[in-house]
């Protein structure tokens, strides 16, 4: 899952912010915890101009708390995304109420606070999704793999869900040549350093106990 965090819209943008934090609270069964990501872009409007400094961890499940700053420089104005946050949804979601095979998952952010360039802190109005989840359409898919983020610039995940677990991993270039592989993996998730790859598009195949699978990777920088 792939949640992209926005601050403010055209007809109300942000004014002079220098930082915030915030809460995304989600029911603890639907995530697995341990693939959590909060990445804050550093070409969004909020980061432009500035070094900052961000944090984003999980004081336990159901929770991730995410925090920025601007490290010097004026407080910045605008609109639009400043982090995405990522992780990968539970294959078993027994316990969850469903309506025709449809569970129905409600995603919040609240707790949020700014700050402008005084060092005034002002509260963030909070915000609420619901997501869909087709446990029929997902039960037709024995097996999925994940990659992301893709594109990618350094790390990335490599997740496989279904009953099965990662085997190996080999990175293979448009050529077809295996240039890495990664032995002995045995578990379900798995990252790779890809900061070192040239730019362009590769194949991530994974041997898994019940065959293999692959997908294609943008590496950019």
């Amino acid at each position: 899952m792939v949640l992209d965090i926005v601050f403010g819209n055209a007809a109300h943008p942000v004014i002079d912010m220098k930082g915030a934090k915030f809460s995304i609270n989600l029911p603890p069964a639907f995530v697995d915890s341990s693939t959590v990501q909060v990445d804050f872009h550093q070409d969004s409007w909020l980061a432009e101009g500035s070094p900052f400094i961000s944090l984003g961890k999980i004081p336990w499940d159901g929770r991730i708390d995410a925090g920025f700053s601007r490290a010097n420089g004026n407080g910045a104005s605008g609109f639009g995304v400043i982090a995405t946050t990522t992780f990968i949804v539970e294959d078993n979601l027994e316990g969850f109420k469903t309506d025709n095979d449809l569970i129905h998952i409600p995603i919040t952010l609240d707790g949020g606070t700014a700050m402008d360039n005084d060092g005034t802190m002002y509260d963030i109005d909070g915000d609420q999704v619901i997501l869909t989840y087709d446990l029929h359409h997902v039960n037709q898919n024995k097996y999925n793999l994940l990659v992301y983020p893709n594109p990618a610039k350094d790390i990335v995940d490599v997740h496989i869900n279904g009953k099965t677990a990662i085997k190996s991993i080999s990175i293979i270039d448009p050529q077809g040549r295996v240039i890495r592989t990664y032995n002995d993996i045995n578990q379900k998730h798995y990252q790779i350093d890809v900061s070192s790859l040239s730019i362009g598009m590769y194949y991530i195949q994974v041997n898994h106990t019940e065959g293999l699978i692959s997908q294609l990777l943008s590496v950019i920088r």
